[in-house]
């Protein structure tokens, strides 16, 4: 049996996790204990963010970094679709995202 994304990127040893706009249809990350799906005040050890475009990728990018909302050591992951992908119908290509983090917008 195939190990899930929880168990794959070692998830579950974060303690305070945010899972920002999820879409309703994924249940990859359902091993997660528990989660908070809207930035709080505080600090989170897990940042796990959904975008379907760069300019929200870009977004919850600013809030995280003008916010402070990780923790010395914590981790952002960004979920995105890419090209060619079947389930929606936009895409992030890789390329915009080197060229977005090169010039300081992610």
């Amino acid at each position: 049996m195939s190990k899930s994304i929880v168990e794959k990127l070692n998830l579950h040893q974060f303690n305070r996790i945010a899972v920002l706009q999820q879409p309703e249809h994924d249940d990859r990350l359902a091993g997660l204990a528990a989660y908070d799906t809207e930035l709080k005040d505080g600090s989170y050890d897990l940042i796990f963010a959904y975008a379907l475009d760069l300019e929200s990728m870009q977004t919850v990018v600013r809030e995280v970094i003008d916010r402070s909302c990780l923790t010395e050591g914590g981790y952002l992951y960004a979920a995105y679709p890419k090209k060619g992908n079947k389930a929606y119908p936009t895409y992030i290509h890789r390329d915009s995202l080197l060229a977005g983090a090169a010039i300081g917008v992610l």
